[in-house]
């Protein structure tokens, strides 16, 4: 996840079992996300990417909107940005 997007579903429930039909994000530690949350047919997922060069803990908030148009509470994902072996970049010299 350091240097490419996952797919991530977010999990709620609802005492009613009605079905999320939005979701929001923020407070961001450590981590992007690539895309807006959608939710399809009850199903939340959001594109996270941790940033540039880091790895170790990361998280976000998020919360889930239900049919009846009533937000759940603000939850938290954690998260563990795994490292990526980068590839050696090269560069142009002239020796003299």
């Amino acid at each position: 996840m350091e240097d490419s997007p996952e797919t991530l579903t977010l999990q709620y429930s609802d005492p009613k079992n009605k079905k999320a039909l939005a979701c929001e994000l923020n407070n961001h530690q450590q981590v992007n996300s690539m895309n807006q949350c959608i939710c399809i047919q009850g199903q939340c997922t959001v594109n996270i990417s941790g940033h540039n060069n880091y790895s170790g803990d990361a998280s976000f908030n998020f919360r889930v909107r239900n049919e009846e148009g009533r937000w759940s509470d603000w939850g938290k994902a954690n998260l563990k940005v795994w490292p990526t072996n980068d590839l050696p970049v090269s560069q142009n010299y002239t020796f003299n």
